[in-house]
């Protein structure tokens, strides 16, 4: 049953009689959880209490090196890959010293970050949400080809960072004078006339920019410059923001359709995305083409999902 149960989580839209099958079996496993206990039925309730498409590889993995009471290698009492205990030994050696190698990659990436977040001031805003643990890990827990990509995880947490505390500021602190004047600067690309908050995010986002495009040059050993392709992305973002401030100011109802085109932009979805891109499979193009279709999609569900919990949050108190 519990295999049939995990089998059930590959199943499509349409497939009815897994559907069933994953009913009867989470119906049983429940049951036979209630009545148990030992390694096989804490392995079932992990499997019922946690979906399977929103586990992290890392944590699962510790998980199974934790577990002492039973070997891990053994599939089943239909198994005849029954491993012995003197190599189930080695190879948790081996996984045990392969987590530890990827903790100390993802501590010393952390420590990067934070470092950065320092000197540019952003942790001495005076207002909004300090995220840069929480950025980090959310981009480490998805992109997770350690010790590969390690300036692609860089660079979207610090987008991330410069992106929660902008569409703080825009939100709840800046005047619509001071957004204006921050969102024509980023269109010009010009710090002149900034100060107080609007020099400090001007001048991270401007750091960040030419980090990126150094480093793409270096990467590809290009003559390409980038930058206006990241310049014109984080404008787009800003001006998304400027407009939902002067909706929110002037207590302006926008259309469904208006909201949502506005919103799929400001959630800052597809600039996390399209500026890391390139760094992935190389390419100055960082337009919607040719996954428009696929880039709009994640821009939509990241701006409903992103309503959704503010206004659970909201509900809650």
């Amino acid at each position: 049953m519990l295999h049939v149960f995990r089998a059930s989580n590959l199943m499509f839209c349409g497939e009815y009689e897994l559907e069933e099958a994953r009913t009867f079996s989470r119906k049983i496993l429940e049951k036979t959880v209630s009545t148990g206990k030992g390694a096989l039925f804490q392995q079932i309730e992990h499997e019922l209490s946690f979906p399977w498409f929103a586990r992290l590889d890392h944590l699962e993995h510790r998980g199974w090196i934790q577990e002492t009471e039973a070997n891990v290698l053994w599939k089943g009492n239909t198994s005849y890959n029954r491993v012995s205990g003197l190599y189930n030994d080695e190879l948790l050696q081996l996984a045990t010293l392969n987590f530890e190698f990827k903790q100390l990659i993802y501590k010393n990436e952390l420590t990067e970050l934070k470092r950065w977040v320092e000197k540019c001031g952003m942790n001495n805003m005076g207002f909004g949400r300090e995220k840069s643990t929480y950025c980090y890990f959310v981009v480490a827990a998805s992109l997770t080809s350690l010790p590969h990509d390690s300036y692609v995880r860089i660079l979207i947490a610090k987008t991330a960072i410069i992106i929660t505390v902008a569409d703080d500021f825009f939100d709840t602190v800046g005047s619509l004078n001071e957004l204006e004047i921050l969102t024509e600067a980023v269109q010009r690309w010009d710090a002149r006339g900034l100060s107080s908050h609007n020099k400090v995010i001007f001048d991270a986002l401007d750091g960040l920019v030419s980090e990126a495009s150094r480093k793409y040059l270096q990467q590809e050993g290009t003559s390409d410059d980038i930058s206006s392709n990241f310049k014109d992305l984080w404008y787009e973002t800003f001006l998304s923001w400027l407009i939902e401030a002067n909706w929110s100011r002037n207590r302006h109802k926008p259309s469904i359709d208006c909201y949502l085109e506005t919103g799929m932009t400001s959630v800052g979805a597809s600039l996390m995305v399209l500026s890391s891109s390139c760094f992935v499979k190389p390419t100055k193009k960082l337009r919607l083409t040719p996954y428009e279709p696929l880039t709009k999609l994640l821009m939509v569900i990241s701006r409903l999902l992103n309503d959704v919990e503010s206004y659970q949050l909201d509900e809650h108190g």
